[in-house]
């Protein structure tokens, strides 16, 4: 293994790692809020709510302009060829994010009525949605700012930001007053103000902390520099509002067509299904500095290497997930929203298989961005988005909740498959024996497995259990892990202080 790849190995270790205790912490207090209004209101209020949370993130999207998606891959750039003027592009993205987001607010906040009308079916849930986006939009500014500023931190390569205050300190705080707000007031408009106020509270704490870093120093405007981060961030824009649309057409069509009591049902499968990608959400945030800084040194098989081991573990750690969700959908979705929700169970297995594909395509999005070849990712997320729609149009009258966890199975894997033909044709094959070992070895699980049957959430557990030693024993035998999986299991040892002396040992005996 050469001494680039075990360097930078190391740092997806220590940050990786990092990022995805971070990622979990985050996405289990969402999670827990989630539950507690869905079991609390029941499927209409929950609905209202999810319908609330999907209009945000997508007026958030928008409203951000796609400049903090591309801020990391940028401010990485300058610093290495124009240092001297990071804080100048800092600045000016800080202040664009301000104008647009504040643009954004003035012009929904009028519309919100319309929004409601358009968006649920049943007319009892129509005047508490008008309430709730009302409520909500105000969060606009402060959200886009807070993603902007972690984004910024993260073109230093600090993971702390992004960990402290993005996936713990804004959830946590969240929830908090969610809990606060249900018990005390027992309003959802409350846990709505509750949402806005949490955005507030981390955004000014994260300021507080960049600036002694000094890393944001103070507010400047250059008119030059506009043209190179809208330029790059438009195409970033348009594949993030696609990316909206692959994420949350679904639960909007729904709410249109049959009303926000099945989209209760729906988003007690949706946020699950979303653990699975949690993997690659976490190994990103170091993966992407790096492999821009390989492929701007134009070290291409590092690259394809580098990838290829970040590949196998987005879909070995969630493997245990992917299992639960598909095999016992019922059980987990009881245990967690009540009986009232387990009509969502064949939904669950079918978005769990489309996350399981995002996981097995691993870190694909982040390279095309590396490699600058944006506007092929936007094509590939716009074909998806097309599929989505289409599939959601023709299958929700039909086959309701259903069809729209089909629709969003086959815009991932198009999307996938769009975008996968891209980096080929760039010389680089992600993919190897090894990662057809894994497939195979899941699904030689998943067969066996199948025919196991679990009463309850414990048997579901254990029979979970016993599938992952055996899906990792396999792979362990059959050689899967290599001399830098090692590398990575050390390296993380190392930096968080615990012993793997025994994981080392298991893993070196397929060699």
């Amino acid at each position: 293994m050469s001494e680039k790849i075990n360097g930078e190995l190391e740092k997806v270790a220590r940050g990786g790692v990092l990022s995805l205790i971070g990622l979990v912490v985050s996405a289990v207090f969402a999670f827990l809020v989630r539950t507690l209004v869905g079991r609390v209101f029941g499927p209409v209020q929950y609905g209202a709510y999810s319908l609330t949370m999907t209009v945000f993130s997508i007026t958030l999207v928008l409203a951000m302009f796609g400049l903090p998606t591309g801020l990391p891959r940028q401010v990485s750039y300058f610093l290495a060829r124009r240092r001297e003027r990071v804080n100048e592009l800092v600045s000016t993205t800080i202040v664009l994010v301000i104008i647009t987001s504040t643009l954004a607010f003035a012009l929904l906040f009028p519309l919100t009525g319309k929004l409601a009308d358009m968006l649920t079916a049943n007319p009892e849930g129509e005047e508490l949605l008008e309430s709730l986006l009302r409520i909500v939009l105000i969060g606009l500014p402060f959200a886009a700012l807070m993603n902007t500023l972690i984004a910024v931190a993260q073109g230093f390569k600090r993971v702390r930001e992004y960990i402290y205050y993005g996936k713990i300190g804004f959830p946590l705080t969240y929830l908090v007053l969610a809990i606060i707000a249900v018990h005390a007031i027992g309003s959802l408009r409350a846990v709505i103000t509750a949402y806005v106020a949490s955005y507030l509270i981390t955004l000014i704490l994260l300021s507080r902390d960049l600036k002694k870093a000094g890393i944001v120093r103070g507010i400047s405007f250059s008119k030059d520099l506009v043209g190179v981060i809208v330029t790059f961030s438009l195409p970033l824009l348009t594949s993030n509002i696609v990316a909206m649309v692959l994420t949350w057409t679904d639960s909007l069509m729904l709410g249109h067509y049959l009303g926000s009591g099945v989209v209760g049902l729906y988003n007690a499968a949706s946020p699950l299904a979303r653990f699975i990608s949690m993997t690659v959400m976490a190994l990103m945030t170091i993966y992407t500095p790096v492999v821009t800084g390989l492929f701007a040194q134009g070290k291409l098989k590092l690259v394809e290497r580098f990838y290829a081991i970040t590949a196998k573990w987005t879909f070995l750690l969630p493997f245990p997930l992917i299992f639960i969700f598909v095999e016992y959908p019922e059980q987990v979705i009881g245990a967690l929203f009540g009986a009232r929700y387990t009509g969502a169970s064949s939904a669950l297995v079918i978005l769990s298989l489309g996350f399981a594909l995002v996981a097995v395509a691993g870190p694909l999005v982040q390279t095309l961005v590396t490699m600058g070849k944006t506007v092929e990712n936007m094509k590939g997320d716009l074909l998806g988005a097309t599929v989505n729609v289409v599939l959601n149009y023709l299958l929700i009258n039909s086959i309701g909740m259903i069809g729209a966890a089909v629709a969003t199975f086959a815009s991932y894997a198009t999307a996938i498959a769009y975008k996968l033909s891209v980096l080929l044709r760039s010389g680089i094959m992600p993919y190897g024996k090894r990662h057809a070992i894994l497939l195979a070895d899941a699904g030689l699980v998943f067969g066996i497995f199948h025919f196991v049957r679990a009463e309850g959430i414990i048997q579901a557990l254990v029979a979970t259990a016993a599938a992952t030693l055996m899906f990792y024993g396999i792979a362990v035998l059959a050689g899967v892990p290599e001399d830098e999986d090692v590398e990575l299991v050390k390296s993380a040892g190392e930096r968080y202080g615990i012993p793997v002396g025994w994981l080392v040992k298991i893993l070196t005996k397929g060699k």
